[in-house]
């Protein structure tokens, strides 16, 4: 008999990776129909995060690790800058940056149930968005003196 061997630095279960809320600035309206994009950089490169986006009400969204994704080793460096790019047509991208130390990016066993899973230390990350000024509009008819 065999046994199914995982990747060490796979993590194990699905977990909300990073979070926040992106809205308009005046209307304090949610902003539907954008991509979101978690890279991150230190001392020895840099590289992007494999991860699901979920879009919530209010324009709050969480990015999800799904399991089996392979994260890389952080261990060697002390400080980890993780950005989160948040892309609408045609709009200029919005970004947000937040440094973490490597600790919080390594994987820990966590029991649940009778299983051992592995799951990102630090995780969820919070990232705070500037609110996004709202597109300009044109507003064409008639006008009506009361």
């Amino acid at each position: 008999m065999s046994r199914l061997a995982l990747d060490p630095t796979a993590v194990s279960m699905r977990q909300v990776f990073a979070q926040g809320r992106f809205y308009e600035a005046i209307t304090n309206r949610a902003i539907v129909g954008f991509h979101a994009a978690l890279s991150y950089s230190h001392a020895g490169g840099e590289g992007v995060f494999d991860t699901a986006l979920t879009i919530k009400p209010g324009g709050y969204f969480a990015l999800i690790l799904d399991p089996c994704s392979i994260m890389p080793n952080f261990s060697m460096y002390d400080r980890v800058t993780l950005t989160l790019t948040l892309t609408r047509h045609p709009s200029a991208a919005s970004t947000a940056q937040i440094n973490v130390d490597s600790a919080q990016l390594a994987l820990v066993k966590q029991k649940y149930l009778k299983l051992e899973l592995l799951r990102v230390s630090g995780a969820p990350f919070v990232f705070d968005i500037p609110p996004v000024k709202p597109e300009p509009i044109r507003l064409d008819g008639p006008l009506v003196k009361w």
